[in-house]
């Protein structure tokens, strides 16, 4: 409407200044002299009027456009106007100035509210610019800095050393625990670091959690399933050995011969208690190969070496229950630090535990797959089998010493291979789909 009106309002004053021009011209060669100064003022006043209908209208948007630049959304213009055209463009101009008002405060409310979940989040954030000045800190971080206010990032080292500097190690998409003391409190803090470009400005994006609350739960958890375990197993041992000797004991009552049938009961029963005996100190033992795993001493592992020994290793156990075993790797990298002596344990650990499972299958595709891939910048080594797999109910027990589904099993393979993993700085998961696939993954 505003277009069609101003262009209305152009093409008539357009037809009077041409008609005007031609009249004008006519009258100069008829020698005409008083309708050719009336002409003359005539297209004087229209072009006069012209330039001053542009103007105004040049001089309404340039308003128009500064308050827009300046965030003013109190300008308004009249709509009680004598011209059409300009009635409709005040009238427009209005409505899209209303629009923008209503976006600014629409945009401003969510700012606002984003700003409040921030601050009001469980999880330390913050943001620092390319100069290291600090954007955005919400009260949880400067909690765990110890501070009231923080304005750029170097203040840090003199607030919390260790925050500092596993803030100067992160690479994006990193993440890092760290234990820290803030006003004589331990804190476990796993710290986060993401990249975000906006506006042609670089900002570090760090997420601090404190996670103690959390180990602490898992630790006791952790340990209670232990202590839960080996009374179990310690009691089974003393039992029968404490009701054996009971009855062993009776047999030696003063004033009265040992027959010969006693005799018989007091050998076995020295050689129930003998085996059992066995089992507590073989029970020990473990624990303690659980208790002194070695430190790791790295150095490079040349990847296609290492997986040619494993199945050099593992060659005679798989023929003999007839295991389709194969490795893919997919990956360029070469070589991995680590301590090849006790990776190749946990490998080891791992395919012998798959190929026990698949044992237990009645199928001609039995298939144990080594595969090497690259994720998040991390090699991951998966052992995949189609065995039958791990019940949704044992998935998170299986990591648990002592936990064994075997009747001859010690329990403690899986906990040590993780404990081993964990010394590298990596991880051992596990994923299963029962009757499916069954996925161990080593995270170096």
């Amino acid at each position: 409407m505003v277009f069609k009106d101003f262009r209305s309002a152009i093409v008539l004053r357009g037809i009077i200044l041409i008609v005007t021009s031609v009249a004008g011209t006519l009258f100069y060669v008829k020698g005409n002299w008083w309708a050719l100064g009336f002409c003359g003022v005539v297209l004087t006043i229209v072009l006069l009027n012209t330039l001053y209908f542009y103007n105004a209208i040049n001089r309404k948007l340039t308003l128009f456009f500064e308050s827009i630049r300046n965030e003013d959304s109190s300008l308004h213009f009249p709509e009680q106007v004598k011209s059409g055209s300009l009635k409709n463009l005040h009238r427009s101009l209005n409505n899209i100035n209303e629009v923008l008002s209503t976006i600014k405060t629409h945009s401003e409310h969510k700012e606002w509210f984003f700003r409040e979940l921030m601050r009001h989040s469980s999880t330390g954030l913050i943001a620092v610019d390319s100069k290291g000045y600090v954007e955005i800190v919400n009260k949880t971080a400067l909690q765990l800095f110890g501070a009231k206010l923080i304005v750029h990032i170097d203040r840090l080292k003199q607030l919390n050393k260790e925050l500092w500097d596993t803030f100067q190690v992160l690479e994006p998409n990193q993440s890092k625990t760290v234990r820290t003391v803030v006003k004589n409190e331990l804190h476990v803090v796993m710290v986060k670091m993401v990249k975000l470009k906006f506006q042609e400005e670089e900002f570090l994006i760090y997420s601090l959690n404190d996670i103690k609350s959390e180990l602490e739960e898992n630790e006791l958890d952790s340990w209670q399933k232990l202590i839960r375990i080996m009374t179990h197993e310690i009691m089974n041992s003393i039992t029968p050995i404490s009701s054996i000797s009971e009855t062993l004991s009776g047999y030696f009552k003063k004033g009265e011969k040992i027959t010969e049938n006693q005799l018989v009961n007091l050998s076995d029963g020295l050689e129930v208690i003998n085996e059992r005996s066995k089992g507590l100190t073989h029970f020990v033992e473990n624990y303690r190969r659980l208790s002194r795993v070695p430190k790791p001493e790295f150095r490079e592992i040349v990847i296609e070496d290492w997986l040619e020994s494993l199945l050099k290793l593992a060659d005679q156990r798989v023929s003999e229950v007839k295991v389709q075993m194969s490795v893919v790797n997919h990956i360029r990298t070469k070589s991995f630090l680590g301590d090849q002596k006790l990776l190749t344990q946990v490998a080891l650990n791992l395919i012998y535990n798959a190929i026990d499972s698949l044992t237990q299958v009645n199928k001609d595709d039995r298939t144990l797959k080594i595969k090497v891939i690259e994720k998040d910048s991390k090699l991951r080594i998966q052992f995949v089998d189609n065995g039958p797999g791990i019940p949704m109910e044992q998935i998170d027990q299986v990591f648990i010493p002592f936990f064994t589904t075997k009747e001859d099993g010690s329990g403690i393979g899986l906990s040590l291979s993780r404990q081993i993993m964990r010394l590298h700085k990596g991880q051992l998961n596990v994923r299963s789909n029962p009757g499916i696939e069954t996925v161990f993954e080593m995270v170096v």
